[in-house]
């Protein structure tokens, strides 16, 4: 990913490939588009050569952070639990969430969903 349209080329497969088929609508990145259109060429370099190879490489690491036999209950609302977590699983897991890879949970409203689509869409 070297550039706005990679990024967002990137995204968009992995919005379409884990959100679309489980909502009605079409992929709205214009919170994104207009992000990378106001920053400057030096944030963008440090986006793109530093900060997103950096969250990539903590994303494909994800199956060290959770080897096969880690079995891990989801959390559920007004019901009393708990869940530990290493800061390497957490980086993995926001890692994911900002490509928007983390698999649809069945019967999760999109707008509630868990990866950080709702940052890069927008209502305007």
């Amino acid at each position: 990913i070297k550039t706005k349209a990679d990024f967002i080329s990137v995204v968009q497969y992995c919005v379409s490939k884990n959100y679309i088929k489980h909502s009605k609508g079409s992929i709205n990145l214009r919170g994104l588009n207009t992000f990378l259109a106001q920053e400057n060429s030096k944030s963008l370099a440090c986006l793109f050569n530093d900060l997103i190879p950096f969250i990539a490489s903590i994303a494909v690491n994800i199956d060290a952070q959770f080897p096969k036999k880690t079995h891990m209950d989801y959390l559920k609302s007004q019901k009393n639990s708990c869940l530990e977590l290493t800061r390497d699983q957490v980086a993995s897991l926001l890692a994911h969430c900002c490509f928007c890879t983390l698999p649809v949970q069945k019967g999760v409203d999109i707008k509630k969903f868990e990866n950080f689509y709702c940052f890069y869409s927008s209502p305007y």
